[in-house]
């Protein structure tokens, strides 16, 4: 049988067949997995309305890409910058390397929705015969070698484009493909499993004569290399590029004519094979009317096999039976709503090397589009070129045995869209998600950028869980491939982890810059607020310290005597927390002797020596390498659990010190706006202790974008963070939760609907798997993988294993 194309020209995104002219627009996924049942519900109705608001006849497509991921590694190498960028690079490329021998490509779905284009009616006699004429002619010239269409009637399909968009915007989000994703569409049919298709721009020549636009039908034929063969099988060879692909596809020969509104995501469930599956649905509306007579046809058909299996002395098949009674439910559902049904011819396509392999995989699909939905699949023979043909943009149904009467909700209940991809694009390799392991990219700077589909544009992230359940391997992995890509990271380092990156990542030289802070003489006043900062803020950041030392608030007498001794002392030239506590020393007022003595018992602690400076010239923090580490030695931070009341002064003062580390971290966000910055708050719930700590943490996260910088929250428990910082997070992860109180936090944080499944996942999750909240808005179980045995030996904080003798 000789291969005919339908598609006879595409300009933008409307394809031009023998018979209509098609509009596509491309559907942006959305996460589906960890929705409750009542928001998976309010989706499937949500898709119902948009589906039947279309009108016309539509034609959805569910199309696997191959994600090239050397193509992935070199998009991102172009944005590679900074004094790390040689290693970055190299490092990119080790990764990428590793990765294509693990699997060449990542297998990303996108989703397509056609729209069949009504042509506008001339409303005069003379306009209408000339438009016989025209369409006279142009049949003349579409049997030759030559395709024609006036400029007029392209108007008025654009014009009829832009109703169908305006109509489909009101009930769902939809992106006009452009002219380059058209071609790809057309011609990803014929290279299936066989090659990458170009990424060049195939444009179609034309010549323009009298109105008339003329197009050589090989202009689109072109697209179409591959020699294709079905005769006499039930499979299609595919030649091309020295190569033959066996492709099959696969119709749905019989279905559930009754289905649950969660749990029939037939659609959604392409992408769990580990093999690609193309997904091709055209439907049509038909109004109730027609919809009964249907009906009432198939179920007449299905009580004639009833009666003649009975007086055959047998039993019908039980399908039949669920079937014809499934009919007559909807028959009655018909005749009750007024509703309409959709006709609709559901396609797949699996394809592979060999025919063995094209028949093993086929027969998978079968039988779990069997036993999960009751979806029967059959393999037609001879006419699998038709049923090729169905797949193609601006293409008609030919096939009509396999049309089935459906309820909007069963089409809606397929979760058209539905993803499981995360993270972005491209960027820095993350790990894997899914049981596929799909690789997951990152992409830091890509949220301020406002792309469209993105939910957030805020740099900021949330690291939360349980000790032990891999987050610091994970915000380590994160904070190095940054360095790496360019951006500047200052990490507050309280447990003095990181003290063997020195030797552990001898790559980053003098770019890691740990800087560690004794209890000298010669650091003194490092962390005093007068140096931190300046004016109003420094004042603010003393009061914020000593009200933390002293354990009072606001309302406490012994507050009004702190902030007018700072206030006094702000005022002076060389102002420093020793100043303010001499102040109080020296007041005639036994009150002010008092807290002045209070605070100087914590002035003979010897970490002290770093919060009270004396107004001489400190010593200088340089934070400009590429990662900068903060410890300080000795430091004493309660566990959170520990109640306030039982602190030791250590501890007490081991907070106060971090409030002013808050303070840098506002400086070196503030810092060159040319590069990206990340501020890392390990133990975010003692540097958010103090109000002053929270204030500049909001400012912070809700002014990061405009700064090109952001504060990575690194905490056992989202609790912490306040209201405003989780409304300015962008990526969030969440490792293992210890308790349901930890588990109710994070599904507050996620917007997530407590389920017995997601609490059972949030509390079980291995070592080194988190959920992730992507700046997409797409949720989903992130594996994190370094890669590489050196990177995870420098990065991991469990206590080394008892060495055992073996005598």
């Amino acid at each position: 049988m000789r291969y005919q194309m339908p598609v006879n020209y595409y300009s933008g995104n409307l394809a031009f067949g023998d018979q209509n002219v098609w509009a596509y627009y491309e559907i942006p996924g959305f996460y589906y997995d960890f929705l409750s049942e009542e928001k998976k519900i309010q989706k499937m109705l949500s898709q119902s309305v948009a589906f039947t608001g279309i009108k016309v006849e539509f034609h959805m497509l569910v199309v696997p890409v191959e994600q090239d991921i050397e193509k992935i590694s070199r998009e991102y190498e172009k944005q590679i910058t900074g004094p790390l960028r040689e290693i970055g690079i190299a490092h990119n490329r080790q990764v990428t390397a590793v990765l294509k021998e693990r699997c060449s490509t990542s297998r990303d779905f996108k989703f397509y929705l056609g729209v069949k284009l009504m042509s506008c009616e001339s409303e005069r006699l003379k306009e209408r015969l000339q438009e016989i004429a025209r369409e006279f002619k142009k049949r003349l010239y579409q049997a030759g070698d030559m395709y024609m269409v006036t400029e007029a009637e392209i108007k008025q399909y654009e014009r009829s484009e832009r109703q169908v968009y305006q109509r489909l915007s009101r009930n769902m989000e939809a992106v006009r493909v452009t002219e380059k994703e058209t071609q790809f569409l057309i011609e990803r049919n014929f290279t299936r499993g066989i090659k990458k298709i170009s990424p060049d721009h195939k444009k179609i020549h034309f010549q323009i004569r009298e109105g008339k636009r003329y197009v050589e039908k090989t202009e689109v034929k072109r697209l179409s290399e591959g020699l294709l063969e079905d005769d006499p099988m039930d499979y299609i060879r595919l030649k091309n590029n020295g190569k033959t692909i066996y492709m099959t596809f696969l119709c749905v020969s019989d279905l559930a004519y009754e289905s649950e509104a969660v749990g029939n995501e037939f659609i959604y469930y392409v992408q769990e094979f580990d093999f690609p599956v193309d997904l091709s649905i055209r439907a049509r509306v038909s109004d109730n009317e027609s919809s009964r007579a249907t009906v009432r046809g198939k179920k007449e058909g299905l009580e004639a096999e009833i009666r003649f299996a009975e007086e055959s002395g047998e039993s019908a098949p039980q399908e039949i039976i669920e079937g014809e009674e499934g009919l007559h439910e909807l028959e009655y559902d018909l005749k009750k709503s007024k509703k309409p049904l959709f006709n609709v011819s559901i396609v797949l396509c699996i394809y592979g090397d060999t025919e063995e392999e094209m028949r093993s995989r086929a027969a998978v699909v079968k039988e779990e589009y069997k036993s999960m939905f009751e979806i029967v699949l059959e393999q037609p023979h001879g006419d699998q070129l038709f049923l090729f043909n169905e797949f193609l943009p601006g293409a008609e149904l030919k096939i009509t045995d396999y049309v089935h009467v459906a309820e909007p909700n069963f089409l809606a209940s397929g979760m058209f869209g539905a993803t499981k991809k995360l993270g972005d694009p491209y960027g820095f390799y993350l790990g894997t998600t899914g049981i596929n392991n799909q690789p997951v990219f990152v992409n830091l700077g890509l949220a301020a950028r406002g792309i469209r589909g993105t939910v957030t544009n805020s740099l900021s992230m949330s690291v939360s869980g349980a000790t032990g359940g891999g987050k610091s391997m994970g915000t380590n992995d994160i904070c190095y491939n940054a360095a790496l890509g360019g951006a500047r990271v200052l990490t507050l380092d309280p447990k003095g982890e990181r003290t063997n990156w020195i030797e552990d990542l001898p790559e980053l030289g003098d770019e890691l810059n740990i800087v560690t802070l004794y209890a000298d003489e010669e650091y003194r006043g490092l962390l005093d607020p007068w140096y931190v900062m300046e004016g109003k803020e420094a004042e603010a950041l003393a009061i914020s310290v000593l009200t933390i030392l002293l354990g009072i608030h606001n309302r406490d007498s012994r507050f009004k005597i702190i902030a007018k001794a700072v206030k006094e002392v702000g005022a002076q030239k060389a102002a420093s927390l020793t100043a303010v506590r001499d102040y109080l020393l020296n007041s005639e007022d036994g009150t002010y002797v008092e807290v002045g003595e209070d605070i100087d018992a914590f002035y003979e602690i010897s970490f002290a020596v770093l919060l009270f400076g004396d107004g001489r010239p400190v010593k200088t923090i340089n934070l400009e390498s590429a990662i900068n580490i903060l410890q300080i030695q000795n430091l004493s931070l309660p566990s959170k659990e520990l109640q306030a009341k039982d602190y030791t002064i250590a501890n007490v003062l081991s907070i106060a010190l971090l409030t002013p580390i808050t303070a840098f971290a506002d400086k070196f966000i503030h810092s060159d706006r040319s590069i990206l910055k990340l501020f890392v708050s390990e133990e975010a719930w003692a540097t958010l202790a103090s109000s002053q700590g929270m204030q500049i943490s909001d400012k912070l996260t809700r002014e990061g974008r405009a700064l090109n910088g952001g504060i990575c929250y690194v905490s056992q428990n989202v609790g912490v963070l306040s209201q405003t910082i989780k409304d300015n997070i962008g990526i969030k992860f969440a490792y293992r939760c210890k308790n349901e109180e930890e588990v109710a936090e994070v599904l507050n944080f996620f917007d997530l609907e407590k389920t017995d499944e997601i609490v059972e996942v949030l509390k079980n999750l291995p070592n080194g798997h988190c959920l992730m909240q992507d700046i997409w808005g797409r949720i989903g179980i992130l594996a994190v993988d370094v890669v590489f045995q050196e990177l995870y030996d420098a990065w991991d904080t469990s206590p080394p294993a008892p060495k055992v003798e073996v005598s």
